[in-house]
């Protein structure tokens, strides 16, 4: 046993303070830090950057994607004038509408849809700063199945005009059989709908959908090339501002006998960066349970409120490290995964610690220095393995290429770190001063639990040694033999049955050689899902309008479509400047200088090219223009191609090997190479 006495250790408490104050000293840097304009919080839960940014292709997509904002590049005068505000299309929020009883194309459901709409369009925000201005003046009417009814097409034929929906069957087979509104009747319909009145028959669809126009510039700004940046920024906080709160009610309560969904770029990054946050908040819960659980195992508010606060500091340590010395730029989702980690981590930690020092009690040790001083080599190096693996295993992610992973690995193994030194540093201190101050301290809510029960014994033992020897004998006396049901199996039958049996082990040898090969096989078949990530579940609008956008409707005119840019005069980005974890950096624009499109080989390479391009690899495609730049005496020179996805996946993988081959020959001969720019296509 240990006598505990304050003289003992005179210098704990000093200890403690100077710990303390370390604590206390990370967050009066980090507040500092905030305050003063430094970024010490590069947070960014919009995108996950998980492009390969030295990447050929990559820096090939960034060439011609930023030389448009190359100061050396004067680009077509209409884009760079003056333009008027909200002129050209810049987004579109498309609506989705489901029948619950089958069919959507009703009286009564065109009706709630017609409400709907027009509430949402007279939205004041949108009318003043988001809708797309016509010539006239006025916002562009949304592209709707009411537009049929409500006299918009009747410059196309008188009979478009049925506002109380009375014929819905002759409207609409009137504009199936017109090739103008065909192709626009297409865009609204399901792939198994039917249009046709013949017989009786009524039009049936179970979807329909809508598109509301965008606009920009903005009034603040002089055309779309004007700070994109902040452009973009401005749309995407306005279009939270009037749509969020309005559409998400809709999508819980539905129109009538109609169920909506809505797919807008900006709400869905404004609907990520919401999820963050309630998943910041289920981290508060989680700090709950940990303390309270804590709380009962240590019965000490003492121990478990500083152990909690360590923790929570961990944080601040980690990413004072991770943003100022390592000098990282980006937090992002992946990080917050590591808040659940440390919190397990962390509490694990101090539960070794002091069920360490609880299991001291059994010994005798001549001072409380040297009960710690046994308890801290014991516990420590428990804790250094187990904190070390944790730490090698998310280093090991550094490596990749991947910034959002590799910047994860970098933030977990900080935290673990800065966790294990918090723990060995400062939790010995907080024991000491409890042992000294707060051990004879009675929590009456505990004191029927024989937990309690069990520690408050213990404590007596050490305080009243006279009666020591008697509470021993008590503890003998009241000592239940357990039970030795699992080891005598596992020493005696399941040695016999199975390790020890000449056939039984080499059957199970067996089994798991045949599990690992079949493990191994199927690991081998694994390929990248094609399929988008789902950040939400099913039942949520971010889930279910994707699905709905990629599967249930008809192809038409305003689906997305892939442009392929064949490109002269530009060489891959230089990204040489850009910061190691900077994902926004868009790297400096490289002309090149050999390109000259004066020669009349050239131009007769360029023309055959665009020859052989349209009969053969995009024979379903069409040539939207030729575009050049003016740099200088040099001409930047593009040429723009427009296809379905499915048309150019076949161009490709049936026609270019053989033509592309063919055709850098020819071209190379002639003029620098070409840059091939696929933009992915965003759903």
């Amino acid at each position: 046993m240990t006598e505990v006495r304050v003289r003992d250790c005179p210098v704990y408490g000093a200890v403690l303070s100077l710990t303390l104050a370390a604590h206390f000293l990370l967050l009066l840097v980090t507040g500092a830090l905030y305050l003063s304009g430094y970024d010490i919080l590069p947070a960014d839960f919009t995108q996950v950057p998980l492009n390969l940014e030295d990447d050929v292709t990559k820096l090939r997509a960034d060439a011609w994607k930023f030389a448009r904002q190359d100061s050396r590049v004067t680009i077509n005068p209409k884009a760079v004038g003056i333009q008027k505000e909200r002129t050209i299309q810049y987004d579109l929020l498309e609506l989705m509408y489901e029948a619950e009883d089958g069919n959507v194309l009703t009286k009564d459901n065109l009706k709630s849809i017609r409400d709907a709409e027009l509430e949402i369009f007279n939205i004041s925000i949108y009318q003043q700063r988001l809708c797309q201005m016509k010539k006239s003046g006025f916002c562009k009417q949304p592209l709707s199945v009411i537009r049929f009814f409500d006299g918009s097409y009747r410059s196309i034929h008188q009979n478009f005009f049925d506002p109380f929906f009375e014929n819905i069957t002759g409207i609409l087979t009137l504009a199936n059989s017109i090739n103008i509104t065909r192709a626009i009747l297409d865009f609204h319909l399901d792939k198994l709908a039917v249009i046709d009145s013949a017989n009786d028959k009524r039009a049936i669809s179970k979807y329909t959908r809508s598109l509301f126009y965008i606009g920009y510039p903005l009034k603040e700004f002089r055309n779309t090339e004007d700070r994109v940046d902040e452009q973009r920024e401005m749309i995407q906080s306005l279009s939270k501002d009037a749509f969020a709160e309005l559409l998400e009610k809709k999508f819980k309560e539905g129109i009538g006998n109609v169920k909506m969904y809505y797919f807008l770029r900006a709400l869905f990054f404004n609907a990520i960066s919401q999820q963050v946050i309630y998943d910041l908040l289920l981290a508060g819960a989680s700090f709950t349970f940990i303390f309270l659980f804590m709380l009962f195992q240590t019965q000490s508010l003492w121990i478990t409120g500083w152990a909690v606060f360590s923790i929570l500091t961990c944080f601040f340590g980690a990413n004072l490290v991770y943003r100022v010395i390592l000098d990282c730029r980006y937090i992002g989702i992946f990080h917050v995964l590591s808040v659940f980690i440390i919190l397990g981590i962390g509490a694990d930690d101090v539960f070794v610690f002091v069920d360490a020092w609880k299991a001291s009690e059994l010994n005798s040790f001549g001072d409380l220095s040297s009960r710690m001083s046994f308890v801290y080599h014991r516990a420590a190096r428990v804790m250094f393995t187990t904190s070390f693996t944790t730490m090698v295993a998310f280093i090991t992610s550094v490596f990749s290429p991947l910034l959002g992973v590799s910047t994860f690995g970098i933030f977990s193994a900080l935290l673990v770190f800065v966790n294990y030194c918090s723990v060995i540093i400062f939790l010995p201190t907080v024991i000491i001063t409890y042992e000294l101050y707060w051990k004879d301290y009675r929590w009456h809510c505990f004191g029927d639990l024989k937990a309690w029960q069990a520690v408050s014994s213990r404590r007596e033992d050490n305080v009243l040694g006279e009666l020591a020897d008697d509470r021993q004998e008590r503890r003998k006396d009241n000592f239940v033999e357990p039970s030795h049901i699992v080891s005598d199996f596992l020493c005696n039958k399941y040695v016999d049955m199975f390790i020890g049996h000449r056939t039984m082990r080499w059957i199970i040898l067996g089994v798991f050689l045949v599990f690992l090969c079949t493990t191994v096989g199927f690991a081998m078949q694994l390929a990248p899902d094609e399929e988008p990530i789902d950040v939400w579940g099913p039942g949520t609008n971010w889930y279910i309008s994707p699905r709905l956008r990629r599967t249930a409707f008809r192809p038409s005119q305003e689906d997305d479509v892939v442009e392929v840019n064949v490109i002269w005069g530009l060489k891959d980005q230089d990204r040489s400047s850009c910061h190691f974890t900077d994902f926004k950096c868009k790297g400096k624009t490289v002309f090149d200088n050999s390109f000259d499109l004066n020669p009349t080989e050239c131009q007769e390479a360029i023309l055959v090219r665009e020859y052989l391009l349209g009969q053969h690899a995009f024979h379903s495609s069409r040539l939207l223009g030729v575009e050049w730049f003016v740099r200088s005496a040099k001409i930047p020179f593009r040429l723009k191609y427009r296809s379905s996805p499915a048309a150019l996946n076949l161009a490709f993988l049936r026609n270019s090997p053989i033509y592309f081959s063919s055709l850098a020959i020819l071209i190379r001969q002639q003029v620098a190479s070409p840059i091939w720019v696929s933009p992915p296509l965003v759903y």
